[in-house]
């Protein structure tokens, strides 16, 4: 059978396994930040998910105000209740005490486990035919079966994003390298994931950092050193001879050479810098800009994604990724500063740059660092 129609084959069910995965990840991305478990002010003012949403965009960019007052829908198995929480009753502790009260009453909170997908408006369960990735959105009209409500297109966006992800990945590595086609959609669609939350929540999870950080060094074991690394020809100039004793480089080097052809203890070790370099660097911009600023410069959650990046990345393409994430964030927040839409005592969800730059760097780190190290050649020669 003809190679090139195999290929285009699987990435077809690639694609496919994707959207079911983006499915997936849609309840990941609404029920899995604590906020969730007891609030879900995605229902606000009985606005459909898209409008919050780009409301939220909004709010950001300094275009429209934010509420004083909000009513916070609590999402739960047995039901939904509302509350109205404004910053008087929060300086009066009656949000503790209706967290309390709901949790007396609906100790069983919504997780990505259970319930069952559900419509948040009349509350009637989804069955199967009607969870269908896109097809089910366009069959339905974008509305509920139940209740006719708006279902926000977002879900079929988000199915979309890691589709697209999924099928072009398996296009560019194939059946060949099907485990760095795993090692690369894993922290693709974590990006999806983290990009949303950061998004709508201002928080990245410790939940989705910690042990994925873990995996990332795990299964790098098991990723050619080349995908670390794109051209090691760069690390020459290196003398780690000089760096480390020589019996510790000849030994790690004899590791390497008598491991068998499927294990890559280089790329392992490639792994654990990465996490350890961009935990620090990050750790140590969160210290130094909370000294210097006097304010939290940074939060905790995007120095542990900067330490997951590094493990999936390695420490080149993890700088690279580092580095698109800060152009990105000048990119868009400079023209903010410029008409005074924002201010530099503003808050800015830095993990969704990150996310947005871990998946450009999946695609084009390796172009990317070598034109940063071949431009000088280019530009003197």
């Amino acid at each position: 059978m003809d190679p090139v129609f195999i290929n285009y084959f699987f990435t077809f069910w690639a694609f496919v396994y994707g959207l079911m995965v983006g499915s997936f990840l849609n309840v990941c991305i609404y029920r899995l930040p604590p906020k969730l478990f007891i609030f879900d002010d995605v229902l606000l003012k009985e606005e459909s998910d898209f409008t919050y949403y780009l409301n939220r965009i909004l709010v950001f960019l300094r275009l429209k105000k934010d509420e004083e007052q909000v009513i916070l829908p609590s999402l739960y198995a047995e039901g939904m209740i509302y509350v109205t929480i404004s910053p008087e009753s929060i300086a009066n502790n009656a949000f503790a005490h209706n967290f309390n009260l709901f949790r007396a009453y609906y100790p069983d909170p919504v997780n990505i486990v259970k319930p069952r997908s559900f419509c948040p408006r009349c509350g009637n369960m989804i069955k199967w035919w009607m969870n269908l990735p896109i097809l089910s959105y366009i069959f339905l009209g974008g509305k509920c079966y139940y209740c006719k409500s708006h279902i926000s297109p977002r879900y079929l966006i988000n199915e979309l994003i890691v589709g697209i992800l999924w099928g072009t990945l398996f296009y560019i590595y194939g059946v060949k390298s099907l485990n760095v086609f795993f090692f690369y959609v894993i922290i693709a669609s974590l990006s999806v994931v983290i990009f949303y939350i950061d998004l709508d929540f201002w928080i990245i999870l410790d939940e989705i950092t910690l042990p994925f950080t873990l995996v990332g060094i795990i299964f790098s074991l098991f990723i050619p050193y080349k995908f670390f690394v794109p051209y090691p020809r760069l690390l020459e100039f290196i003398n780690f001879g000089a760096m480390f004793p020589s019996g510790l480089v000849n030994w790690f080097n004899h590791i390497v050479q008598s491991s068998p052809a499927w294990i890559h203890p280089d790329s392992l070790l490639q792994s654990i810098l990465g996490a350890i370099i961009g935990f620090a660097i990050f750790w140590s911009i969160r210290v130094l800009g909370s000294i210097i600023l006097r304010r939290e410069a940074m939060g905790g959650g995007d120095v542990k994604l900067a330490m997951l990046m590094g493990a999936f990345l390695g420490p080149l393409k993890s700088g690279c990724a580092f580095f698109l994430a800060v152009v990105i964030g000048t990119l868009i927040l400079l023209p903010l500063l410029l008409i005074n839409k924002k201010t530099g005592k503003d808050q800015v969800p830095f993990g969704c740059f990150l996310a947005i730059a871990t998946i450009i760097t999946i695609y084009f780190g390796d172009k990317l660092i070598w034109l940063y190290f071949s431009w000088p050649m280019m530009v003197f020669k």
